[in-house]
C-alpha cells in the first residue's frame, strides 16, 4: 500500500469495482456468493467467489445462511496438503458496491412513520413504490398537495425512492420475496431500513470525525440537523409561520405544557439556530434582501398555472428549454384530462 493521492486511489478502486460488478447471488445456483479464504484472494483487490469443483455449499437447518466449503485452500508447509477452509464472509467487492449504493440511494427514515405507512399499503409485486405514490399523489385535491395539508400516508412515504431501493435489495437477495405473506414482507422492509439507518449514521460519524473530530473528545457538531434548523428559520422569516405551525410542518410534536404556556421551545431554538447559520453566511442585510426576493418569487410562482409550474420544474430538472418543458406539461395535462373524460382510457382517434 503506497497510495499518496486519495482521489487517484478512489478512482482506481472504482474502476476495479466496475470491473468486478455486483455478484450477490449466483445466477445458476441461486445461492449467495462468499469471499474466498485463500491468501491470494485476500491479497488481491478483486474478490473471486469460491465456485468450481472444489467448493461446496453448506446449508443449515432452520437457517438461510449459506457457507462454502473450500477443499483446496493454502498449502500447509508443515503438513504438506492444501487446507480445507470455510468461506463465510460476503465478497469484499460486493460489500463495497453495496455500501456505495446505500450511500447514494438510501435515506435515513423515521421507522415509526414508516411502520404506520406500510401498514396501510400493499407492496407492489415486482413493481415500484414510486408509481403507487405518484398515482395517489396526482389524485389528491390541489389544496392537499402542499406539505402542511398532505395526508399522513403521503408524508410518511416521502422517501419512497429509498423504499424502492430496499425492495430491489430484497428481491435480489431473497428469491421469492414477492410471494411471501404481506406481514413477512413488511417486516423485512422495516428491518432493512433499520440497518440502512445504522449504516448511514456510522458513515456520517466517520466523515464528521475526518472533517472536524478531535481524538479523545466527544464528536460534537455545531447543530444536529442544520438543514432542518435553516428550514425552520425560512418558514418563520419568509412564510411568517408560527412556532406551532412550523412544528406541524416539520414533524416536531408540541410540548406537553403547550396549552398552558403557549410556547414551543424546541422550534423556537431551531429558528434561532437556523437564522444564526444564515446570517453567519450572508450577513443580516443580505438575508433581509433575500427574504424579500423569496417572497416575490413565491408570489410569482403562485400566479402560474399548474402546467406552467410543472414546466418550470421540468425545465430545471432536465435542463431543457422552458418552452419545450411547457409543451410537454400541456400535452400531459391534456392526456390526463382525456382519460378522465373517457372513464380511464384515452379516446381513440
Amino acid at each position: 500500500f503506497a497510495a499518496t493521492d486519495l482521489r487517484r486511489f478512489a478512482k482506481e478502486w472504482l474502476e476495479e469495482l466496475a470491473r468486478a460488478g455486483y455478484l450477490g447471488v449466483g445466477g445458476t445456483t441461486g445461492l449467495p456468493l462468499k469471499q474466498r479464504v485463500d491468501g491470494s484472494a485476500v491479497a488481491r483487490p478483486a474478490s473471486i467467489p469460491p465456485f468450481g469443483e472444489k467448493a461446496y455449499p453448506v446449508r443449515f437447518e432452520n437457517s438461510r445462511q449459506v457457507l462454502w466449503l473450500q477443499l483446496e485452500g493454502e498449502r500447509s508447509s508443515e503438513r504438506g496438503y492444501r487446507e480445507v477452509r470455510v468461506a463465510d464472509e460476503p465478497v469484499r467487492t460486493d460489500k463495497a458496491i453495496l455500501a456505495a449504493l446505500t450511500t447514494m440511494e438510501g435515506r435515513k427514515m423515521d421507522l415509526k412513520r414508516l411502520r404506520r405507512a406500510i401498514a396501510e399499503i400493499e407492496l407492489p409485486p415486482g413493481g415500484a413504490m414510486y408509481q403507487q405514490w405518484r398515482e395517489a399523489f396526482e389524485g389528491l385535491p390541489p389544496e392537499q398537495k402542499s406539505g402542511r395539508k398532505r395526508p399522513e400516508l403521503h408524508e410518511n412515504l416521502q422517501h419512497h425512492q429509498s423504499l424502492d431501493y430496499v425492495l430491489l435489495l430484497l428481491r435480489h437477495h431473497r428469491k421469492g420475496f414477492d410471494d411471501l405473506p404481506q406481514v413477512e414482507k413488511l417486516a423485512l422492509v422495516e428491518r432493512t431500513c433499520h440497518h440502512i439507518n445504522e449504516f448511514l449514521e456510522a458513515l456520517r460519524r466517520l466523515t464528521a470525525f475526518l472533517e472536524f473530530g478531535v481524538p479523545g473528545k466527544h464528536l460534537k457538531e455545531a447543530t444536529e440537523d442544520a438543514d432542518r434548523d435553516v428550514k425552520a428559520a425560512v418558514l418563520h422569516d419568509v412564510d411568517g409561520m408560527t412556532h406551532r405551525e412550523i412544528g406541524e410542518e416539520l414533524g416536531v410534536p408540541l410540548p406537553d405544557d403547550y396549552n398552558v404556556k403557549g410556547d414551543h421551545p424546541t422550534v423556537r431554538q431551531m429558528v434561532k439556530r437556523g437564522r444564526k447559520i444564515i446570517v453567519g453566511a450572508l450577513g443580516e442585510e443580505c438575508w433581509r434582501r433575500h427574504i424579500r426576493a423569496m417572497k416575490e418569487d413565491a408570489e410569482r410562482w403562485r400566479s402560474l398555472s399548474e402546467a406552467e409550474q410543472e414546466a418550470e420544474e421540468l425545465a430545471e430538472h432536465l435542463g431543457i428549454p422552458y418552452e419545450e418543458a411547457l409543451r410537454r406539461a400541456e400535452e400531459e395535462e391534456a392526456y390526463l384530462e382525456e382519460r378522465r373524460r373517457s372513464g380511464g382510457e384515452p379516446e381513440n382517434d
